[in-house]
């Protein structure tokens, strides 16, 4: 057996091993109908107290702001609430991290402002092609760019865009705005060649005289909305599927992370690329008025502390961190060891040595999100970190799942049959020496969900008559032309094997101690 296998098959042991170690055993239920009646009773008393929960509501959600636009715009945030690393919008180009140029036809690479915070595309405008940074936001159908007659500071400072920018433009006298959570944009809709991931597509776009100062911490000239029109103005989704070129109307997004390297977040259109997952794709059928980009979340929490939801979330690119419900939230970290809120709910503080998962369940599917995934950053109070999951009373009793939960996954956005394809967590292994040093794994995240779920209304489905499945990549720096001697495998092969052995032995005596 080669290392890699080794490596691969002695992972993959290690982690059943620990999912196994770590199940109570009082959750394993013979009978699911008790188990579901037990884990109700379990809730009981909890979810009475927040009887008044909008469970399982349709109601149309408030468009999200770009990123942590979505804060309370409260004046007694301290400064250490802002100690993501967010430059002067005077100085935005330096803190462009350029993606690596995809080889695939309708493709576009995603760059990134080097701290997984705001992820945008490289768009051009109008017959100059006039290049501007859009925010990619597949939770807003508005598409605007700062206008030459912007005078707020923020736009002097950016590169803006008017008829005299282009002899294609086509200026008109509707009027546009758009309100966030804690900014605004507006001014006047416009026409034109919009050109991005191989599209070159004529459309109506904002062209904004007015921009609020909440915008000037993002590298941004504007947004493109990513999600179905809610006007009788055509999105940029609604223009890709009328110009008919595509086989299928889909699109996939998979964002870069820091930690990654080099930047290698791409948008495609078309088909799934599936270079970026391992495994077959599932979907998930859209939820309410289909719409917008919402699925059902049928349970959330922390460990074995799940919550029934019945809620929409919505998988939105265009906002950082995941929010829910301020009472969910509440009752969420009162499972959390030493959580702390923080304005009212709308933040929560959480030791940032915290082992417990937050987990989340669609359709039939169980997504554990390790502590790397939503503990945050540290604040100012040692050993305390913002966690990634917020509350609001801002989003009519709905998730909405941002860029720290879908930075881990590969996304796919259906058009043609309204649903959201399967994501895939990109798991990293440790650094063991030279031999497997920086080495990555991509693995399915799900597992059968042990709670019954309504299937009518969020189904898991696999792809239709395609295999989107794909073999491990070749790990990053590998060398694949010259082999090594087999004395050096032989240890690396020793000293892999002596590793993963050794880890079963010290969780029982941890278990023994504890």
């Amino acid at each position: 057996m080669s290392c890699s296998r080794l490596r691969y098959f002695l992972t993959t042991l290690t982690i059943a091993f620990r999912t196994i170690i770590s199940i109570n055993p009082e959750s394993l239920c013979s009978n699911g109908e008790t188990c579901f009646k037990s884990r109700e009773n379990f809730f009981a008393e909890k979810w009475n107290s927040y009887n008044d929960l909008d469970v399982g509501r349709q109601s149309e959600i408030v468009i999200p702001p770009p990123h942590h636009l979505y804060t309370p715009a409260t004046s007694n945030i301290p400064n250490f609430k802002r100690e993501v690393k967010t430059p002067s919008y005077l100085h935005v180009s330096k803190a462009i991290i350029s993606p690596i140029k995809p080889n695939r036809p309708f493709s576009a690479g995603i760059f990134q402002d080097g701290n997984d915070f705001t992820y945008f595309g490289e768009v051009f405008l109008g017959s100059r092609n006039s290049k501007v940074y859009m925010l990619l936001d597949t939770g807003a159908d508005s598409s605007w760019v700062m206008g030459s007659e912007c005078k707020d500071p923020i736009c002097t400072s950016r590169d803006t865009f008017g008829a005299q920018n282009s002899s294609t433009f086509e200026a008109s006298e509707t009027k546009f705005s758009v309100n966030y959570g804690s900014g605004s944009c507006s001014g006047v809709l416009a026409k034109d060649t919009l050109s991005f991931a191989g599209f070159s597509l004529k459309m109506p776009f904002g062209v904004a005289t007015m921009v609020s100062k909440e915008f000037g911490n993002f590298e941004i000239y504007g947004i493109l909305g990513l999600s179905f029109s809610k006007s009788k103005t055509p999105s940029f989704i609604d223009s890709v599927v009328a110009s008919k070129t595509l086989q299928r109307n889909l699109f996939g997004i998979s964002l870069s992370q820091t930690r990654d390297g080099n930047n290698t977040g791409v948008i495609n259109f078309g088909s799934p690329d599936s270079s970026r997952f391992v495994g077959d794709l599932k979907y998930y059928l859209l939820s309410g008025d289909k719409n917008n980009w919402k699925i059902e979340l049928g349970a959330a929490g922390f460990g074995e502390r799940q919550i029934p939801m019945g809620m929409t979330t919505l998988f939105d690119t265009g906002a950082t961190e995941m929010f829910a419900p301020l009472k969910v939230t509440n009752l969420m970290y009162s499972y959390v060891p030493g959580a702390e809120s923080y304005d009212n709910g709308s933040s929560w503080l959480v030791p940032c040595d915290s082992t417990v998962n937050l987990v989340l369940s669609f359709g039939s599917d169980i997504y554990t999100l390790p502590p790397t995934m939503w503990v945050g950053s540290p604040t100012s109070t040692d050993g305390l970190c913002w966690s990634n999951l917020s509350g609001t009373d801002k989003t009519n009793g709905e998730w909405v799942l941002g860029d720290y939960f879908l930075k881990n996954y590969y996304v796919v956005f259906d058009i043609d049959k309204r649903r959201i394809g399967n994501i895939r967590l990109k798991l990293y292994l440790l650094t063991l020496g030279t031999g497997i040093a920086n080495a990555k794994i991509q693995t399915p995240s799900t597992i059968p969900s042990p709670y019954p779920t309504n299937d009518d209304s969020s189904p898991s489905t696999t792809e239709d008559g395609e295999s989107v499945s794909s073999q491990l990549p070749p790990r990053p720096g590998a060398n694949l032309t010259s082999p090594k001697t087999s004395e050096s495998i032989s240890l690396q092969c020793a000293n892999i094997l002596l590793f993963y052995l050794s880890i079963p032995i010290l969780w029982t005596i941890s278990l023994a101690m504890a």
